[in-house]
């Protein structure tokens, strides 16, 4: 009896040991994308319940919104969950995965990747798996992730996105520091998830008023998509707003742009797009952008500007910090601060050598 009991409890040790290694092994070994996976791991370790405002996006929203900025400008907290090309039905299981340790007073989701993706499935463009795998290689194990994996993965074997080192066993020829510093993610964010860029291209910009009453429905399974997202919002009893960032538009995106924003307000919840607001914002685009999608490092101090704006006047958010947590995000600032001014005195050079002076 006791020989068996012994067996018993060396297959368990066993077992358990296992488990931790293999773990810790395939937290390491996602490296294909470090910079969401650095971005989550600071979400995992701010302290719990003090954020006020957690936005929810692609690269439309990490690279629009400077979270230090907005916290100098109004003692308010916020933090950007994204990650690259992010797929919209991904939204539920971020505001599941942001309320395991937070319980913002405001949730923003940007939806330019809802509008973008509905534009591959009318062109019959197959979009990458590679996007979700970035997603859920920056998300520990847990039910919310063996949820989202069985949501969003379709027509293939799910075998090595639940195992993920099935995935990523080749990826030990690049190990680095970095990677063992985010192994157990959490490792706090220095600037808070901002991610400003030093890079500039001329633009063109695009006059939306003649397009105001065009509307062009979504494709049916995007349609579902929002109306999954926005229903999830409202059984949760949550406050959220709907985002479109600026970019230089297109006539048909923005009759997406406008069909949605009847969905979405049909559920009673606020659509915000900037692409109306241009002005308002403040954006000049012979300078503000580097690319025709993002903003550089000048529109991005603009738009952080002008959504908080948009925030203090239409919600009622108390921002009431400890001195440790006031302190934390000071220090946030100033990182954030000393690397923008360096950027910006890259963005100027270029624009002073195009210029000729």
């Amino acid at each position: 009896m006791k020989i068996r009991k012994r067996r018993i409890w060396g297959a368990v040790g066993f077992f358990l040991i296992f488990s931790v290694l293999f773990v810790m092994v395939s937290y390491l070994l996602r490296l294909a994308d470090t910079s969401t996976k650095s971005r989550f791991a600071g979400f995992y370790a701010e302290e719990d319940n003090t954020l006020d405002t957690v936005f929810i996006g692609s690269s439309a929203a990490y690279i629009f919104v400077v979270s230090p900025k907005m916290w100098n400008d109004s003692g308010m907290t916020s933090y950007v969950l994204g990650a690259p090309a992010l797929p919209f039905n991904t939204v539920p299981a971020l505001i599941a995965e942001s309320e395991k340790s937070q319980h913002p007073d405001l949730y923003v989701v940007e939806i330019r990747t809802l509008i973008s993706n509905d534009l591959y499935i009318k062109n019959n463009t197959k979009v990458s798996d590679e996007f979700l795998r970035n997603l859920t290689d920056a998300l520990p194990y847990s039910m919310n992730r063996i949820r989202l994996i069985n949501e969003t993965v379709t027509n293939q074997d799910k075998t090595d996105w639940f195992f993920d080192l099935f995935h990523n066993h080749s990826n030990w020829k690049n190990l680095n520091l970095d990677a063992f510093s985010l192994m157990f993610y959490h490792k706090k964010s220095d600037v808070k998830s901002a991610y400003t860029v030093a890079a500039w291209q001329k633009q063109t910009e695009f006059d939306p008023a003649p397009y105001t009453a065009k509307k062009t429905p979504l494709e049916e399974s995007s349609e579902q998509t929002l109306r999954e997202v926005l229903s999830y919002c409202r059984q949760q009893n949550i406050n959220v707003l709907f985002l479109s960032t600026p970019y230089v538009e297109n006539p048909v995106s923005i009759a997406e742009e406008n069909y949605v924003a009847d969905v979405i307000e049909s559920y009673g919840y606020p659509y915000l797009n900037c692409n109306y607001d241009y002005q308002e914002i403040g954006l000049d685009f012979s300078s503000d952008f580097y690319n025709d999608r993002h903003v550089n490092v000048f529109g991005s101090a603009k738009v952080t500007d002008y959504l908080l704006k948009y925030i203090m006047e239409n919600y009622d958010i108390p921002a009431d910090h400890t001195e440790d947590t006031a302190a934390e995000w000071n220090a946030a600032y100033a990182a954030w601060s000393e690397q923008a001014q360096d950027q910006a005195e890259t963005v100027k050079a270029a624009l002073a050598k195009e210029n000729g002076s």
